[in-house]
């Protein structure tokens, strides 16, 4: 490798060192450079010329893609602050992108990869493994029907902090998880301020799915449904550690602008849809069985359904020891749950949610036969009764064993002290 040298695209590769396999090499460890230190970083082509240059500080920092389609297994590249305006796709291949200094927030918001709302921003669909990492950038501007942000079909690659901001499409905002194959690692980044016009505006995880989901920041996102996160289809992630906050489900004319104002020609400042729809921070649906557990799930709303979360359609989710508090409903203002759903309720805080006409904590409702154990339930709000429990004649609601519980031994086993 020779340092200090333009490689035009094109131009034969002077000196350049490469694998058998075309891989290109660098003659530096890119997570070793000295802060400020100026290196030269060439991709090279199977056949030996160059494709690009990659400087760091550089002001016109060259297109990612083609460090993608130039790379291989186990290789780096590194990427000086700038904005790449491009969509990208892994191509199959196991390489880390990653900005100079991920841990550092202003590093992060300078290095944007923007998509232009020319598609999904970031595409892993070639059974990418965790070792196909994209760490320490704004991923910002796509526009797709399905993960406009990181679309992320039967590949399990790692996602670690970044910001995924402004992002809108038809499912999955932000992020966008399918299949039986893809179990991606998904964690420390911050997603906010993404759209979807029908579910999952923060993230959206189904048909099969099994991701690890922790230690992000999701907020301020946008949707009709699972404004926050939606899990469906049987799909079978877990979520924890994250804090899922101010999201809401079912965009009305009273929902603060400060996300993007336009997608693909719907004006958020008008309502996108009528209808009143469910689930504000986690909406859980379809045969889904998620662990949801050690999560900040706050001030989110639901029009109708769920405020903090909502548990629908045969699912059987593990919810543990979350922090569900200060969410808003019409019904249902922390937990809705429904529709032949048996969820595990243990070891939770429900705190000073408020529903609009019933069920200001739980609302159990349509078949539904939920396990509660060991939950605090405290300072709910409901304006038609029910504060802290509202169950209707079809369901019932059991002990961690499956033993039906009567009405005065839920209050004991939830501890609750309404104000």
């Amino acid at each position: 490798m020779v340092k200090g040298e333009v490689c035009e695209k094109g131009a034969p590769a002077p000196e350049i060192q490469t694998d058998l396999r075309g891989y290109f090499t660098l003659d530096f460890n890119p997570f070793d450079i000295e802060p400020g230190k100026d290196v030269a970083a060439w991709y090279i082509q199977p056949d030996g010329n160059c494709v690009g240059a990659v400087f760091r500080g550089s002001p016109s920092p060259g297109p990612i893609q083609a460090a993608i389609n130039a790379g291989g297994g186990r290789r780096h590249s590194l990427h000086p602050p700038g904005v790449y305006t491009e969509t990208i796709s892994f191509n199959g291949k196991n390489i880390t992108l990653r900005s100079e200094d991920p841990e550092d927030v202003a590093v992060v918001q300078a290095t944007v990869i923007d998509g232009g709302r020319a598609g999904s921003v970031v595409t892993f669909d070639g059974g990418e493994i965790n070792a196909a990492v994209p760490s320490g950038f704004t991923i910002r501007n796509g526009l797709s029907r399905f993960g406009a942000g990181i679309r992320i079909l039967g590949a399990s690659p790692t996602i670690t902090n970044n910001i995924i901001d402004r992002n809108g499409g038809k499912a999955g905002g932000a992020v966008y998880v399918e299949g039986n194959a893809a179990s991606p690692i998904i964690r420390g980044n911050r997603i906010t301020d993404n759209i979807a016009t029908e579910w999952g505006g923060g993230m959206a995880i189904r048909a099969g799915a099994s991701p690890l989901v922790e230690d992000n920041v999701v907020t301020g996102n946008l949707a009709l449904d699972g404004s926050g996160i939606t899990i469906a289809r049987e799909a079978s992630p877990v979520v924890e550690n994250n804090t899922i906050t101010d999201n809401w489900a079912g965009v009305d004319m009273h929902f603060p602008l400060h996300a993007q104002q336009h997608l693909d020609g719907v004006d958020l400042r008008e309502p996108l849809d009528a209808t009143p729809t469910p689930g504000g921070g986690i909406a859980i649906i379809g045969d889904s069985s998620p662990i949801v557990e050690h999560n900040t799930i706050r001030r989110n709303r639901g029009r109708l359904l769920g405020g903090g979360m909502l548990v629908a359609q045969n699912s059987s989710p593990h919810v543990l020891a979350n922090c569900i508090a200060e969410n808003s409903a019409e019904w249902g203002a922390g937990i809705r749950i429904f529709g032949h759903s048996s969820p595990l309720i243990k070891g939770n805080t429900v705190l000073s949610n408020t529903a609009e006409f019933g069920a200001g904590g739980l609302y159990v409702w349509d078949n539904a036969n939920p396990f509660l154990a060991d939950n605090v339930i405290e300072g709910n709000l409901s304006h038609q009764g029910g504060a802290a429990l509202w169950v209707d004649r079809t369901s019932s609601v059991l002990d961690e064993d499956g033993v039906p519980l009567d009405p005065a031994s839920v209050f004991t086993l939830l501890e609750e002290t309404d104000s």
